[in-house]
């Protein structure tokens, strides 16, 4: 899997980053760093998710992968333009649809690579960086 570090997700945070749609959200797969770990929802099998699972989705730190940061991204009204370097190096372009605003990074892994340009725009503070929420249908019982 090719998610952030804690680290990495502490300084997306101090530029105002944020995606509340997953930040404690629960499901098979995601990684939270909680209690001093770093902790994989669900494991490695099949089976109901734990307890545990929920208190770590509940009180850890989810850190996103790749996939998340670009749904961000698109979310936020980005287009993304990924190269992969012979170093292997990542390099990012991301254009804002919105404002033509252009911000470039580069790293590895991509989720790193990612997290920069992230950083850079959320500390342009040019607008508002806010995803378009997709509607969860939640239940209680």
């Amino acid at each position: 899997m090719d998610y952030i570090t804690i680290d990495t997700l502490r300084k997306l945070q101090a530029v105002g980053f944020t995606y509340p749609e997953y930040e404690h959200f629960l499901n098979i797969g995601m990684m939270f760093f909680y209690n001093d770990d770093e902790y994989l929802i669900g494991g490695y099998c099949k089976g109901d998710l734990s307890e545990k699972d929920m208190e770590v989705a509940q009180r850890g730190d989810w850190l996103p992968e790749a996939s998340q940061l670009l749904e961000w991204l698109k979310n936020t009204h980005f287009n993304v333009t990924i190269t992969l370097n012979d170093e292997p190096y990542y390099s990012v372009q991301a254009t804002d649809t919105i404002n033509q605003s252009l911000y470039s990074s580069g790293g590895y892994p991509l989720s790193n690579a990612l997290a920069k340009v992230i950083i850079k725009i959320c500390k342009s503070n040019q607008r508002v960086y806010s995803p378009e929420s997709t509607l969860r249908l939640h239940i209680e019982e």
